[in-house]
């Protein structure tokens, strides 16, 4: 679960974490692009709306990839 703190702390270092190199940094880089043009470009309630939306749909992705590559639940043991 650590994957997912990750995540939540910055878009895209939890797919890093996991191995999912690619998507992972281009879900940095324009999680930063998109921090920078919505605090020079929006109010302060409409930048921080679109970037929770930005980031909520990384840690679907994210945890998306963590079940996925942890496997079905229930399995052997």
């Amino acid at each position: 679960m650590i994957t997912l703190l990750l995540a939540v702390l910055v878009p895209g270092v939890g797919h890093i974490y996991l191995g999912v190199h690619r998507p992972g940094i281009m879900i940095f880089l324009v999680g930063v692009f998109l921090r920078f043009v919505t605090n020079a470009f929006f109010p302060f309630p409409l930048n921080w709306a679109i970037f929770g939306i930005y980031w909520g749909w990384a840690l679907i992705h994210v945890y998306r990839i963590y079940r996925v590559i942890s496997g079905p639940a229930g399995q052997g043991n």
